[in-house]
């Protein structure tokens, strides 16, 4: 071990257990998927700015940190396995309600739960993950020109 990294060690035992927790959950997610017969997995895309601050949040600049790894591992898996992975942009689907499209106000989230103009309620990122099958779903329905 070198005097300029005294934790080099144990900070490449930590990248190398990032690497199979990494395969590992990827793993399950696909076989999940395999399970219920999805064919379609899509993944939230944020802009750069916001990606950043999760990721630093996540600890994604540290040697154990998983969300960039299971994505990037998901897709290939996925991929072995006939599923195809989109990412799509994930702005506003966190701030309409999925089953009647009203705004949700500040007020009506609350933690893990929200609430929308017309009374619906319910888990906010649940809410946000229906969005976005809608926004993947209305992707695939474009017509290329």
């Amino acid at each position: 071990m070198s005097e300029g990294h005294p934790n080099l060690e144990y900070w490449m035992h930590l990248k190398h257990l990032g690497e199979h927790y990494a395969h590992q959950v990827s793993k399950e997610i696909v076989c999940f998927c395999q399970e219920y017969q999805a064919s379609v997995i899509a993944l939230p895309k944020y802009n750069e700015e916001f990606t950043r601050k999760v990721m630093y949040g996540a600890g994604n600049w540290r040697p154990l940190h998983l969300s960039t790894r299971i994505r990037e591992y998901m897709h290939y898996k996925a991929w072995k396995a006939g599923i195809i992975v989109i990412e799509v942009h994930a702005n506003g689907t966190g701030s309409v309600c999925a089953l009647c499209g009203s705004e949700i106000s500040e007020d009506g989230k609350r933690g893990k739960e929200f609430t929308c103009g017309n009374g619906h309620h319910g888990n906010r990122h649940l809410n946000a993950a229906r969005n976005l099958t809608q926004k993947c779903r209305l992707q695939f329905g474009k017509q290329v020109v």
